[in-house]
């Protein structure tokens, strides 16, 4: 009985040493929306403030997890996350690109906002799918929206869709997703100009 209960405590002793041993490396990878705004086309944007408002993502995209199709089954990865909060990424990189190709427009992301009317434009970008087949094409479809503050006009609408190809590895779908955002703010630059001039 005595050597049964020593073998039981060696035992253990060893599986809490394993545990208390050295850490393992946390295998979770980290992405940004990152998309490349060099070589971005100049718009001739006038001069202009332009509030963009929350952008309003997909509801399976609200998570850390990076979400993509396989085997038609929705899937979350558990190891490959957003850095962010998608939103927030969103935010940032249509901020980002914007920046270059209509860099006559002063941009505002809610909830600051430029507080006047001259020249002024509510922006409303609103993504319906942003999601992908892995080893296949990432499917993204939206809606943006322009409206002139102060002013009684009619509001630009504009309806995107693209299809991408988006690889077989997560950063290859971050960055089909990239594309998309690029895409998708070159058509704002320009529906911009033409909402303006």
């Amino acid at each position: 009985m005595r050597i049964i209960s020593l073998s039981i405590a060696v035992l253990a002793a060893a599986l809490l040493g394993g545990c208390l041993g050295s850490p393992q490396k946390d295998p979770s990878v980290f992405y940004l929306m990152m998309p490349d705004a060099s070589g971005v086309a100049k718009v001739d944007v006038p001069k202009c403030d332009v509030d963009v408002l929350p952008i309003t993502i997909p509801a399976y995209m609200s998570r850390s997890q990076i979400v993509y199709l396989q085997g038609g089954a929705v899937t979350l990865s558990e190891f490959d996350r957003w850095a962010e909060s998608p939103a927030s990424g969103f935010m940032r990189a249509v901020i980002s690109v914007l920046n270059e190709a209509a860099p006559n427009a002063s941009l505002y992301a809610y909830p600051s906002v430029s507080g006047k009317k001259d020249n002024s434009v509510a922006l409303r970008i609103t993504i319906y799918e942003c999601i992908g087949q892995m080893g296949g094409d990432l499917n993204f479809k939206g809606q943006v929206r322009m409206d002139k503050i102060g002013a009684n006009a009619e509001p630009f609408v504009k309806e995107i869709s693209y299809s991408v190809p988006c690889g077989n590895t997560h950063a290859t779908y971050v960055n089909a997703i990239d594309t998309c955002i690029k895409n998708m703010s070159d058509e704002i630059a320009k529906g911009l100009a033409q909402y303006l001039n």
